[in-house]
């Protein structure tokens, strides 16, 4: 329950983080445009050089960070046909994923359950294989 806590916290961290930089930023820079004309031009070539080396930078970060906390999802057929993360064991709803939605399944008794209102799909657990 914590895990999943936790990712969806980070799905949103990495989506805020990209519309920041992706449009707050140079919005905010052609909105200021006539005001940082003239600040910009007193400065030293090299502070304009590390200012934009620093915007590629964050660029880059934010790009690299969407990619490493995205889900790393495998399809398990052992696991009754749901979607597997690789890295956090967390297990997805295979219909609900079908519908562009990653829900995550509740391990209650012998099955995986969805809890998505109108889906409730179950998959079964298989009997050697250990908790998560």
């Amino acid at each position: 329950m914590i895990k999943q806590a936790i990712d969806a916290i980070r799905a949103r961290a990495i989506e805020s983080t990209l519309v920041a930089l992706g449009t707050i930023l140079p919005v905010w820079g052609a909105l200021a445009r006539d005001y940082l004309a003239g600040y910009v031009s007193e400065l030293r070539p090299t502070t304009i050089v590390y200012v934009v080396l620093l915007s590629i930078l964050l660029s880059a970060y934010s790009i690299a960070a969407f990619f490493w906390w995205r889900p790393n999802l495998v399809f398990s057929q052992k696991d009754g046909g749901c979607w597997l993360d690789k890295k956090t064991g967390i297990r997805y709803c295979n219909s609900c994923k079908s519908n562009k939605k990653l829900s995550p399944l509740q391990r209650k008794q012998k099955y995986w359950n969805c809890t998505v209102v109108g889906c409730y799909q179950s998959y079964p657990i298989q009997t050697n294989e250990s908790q998560p």
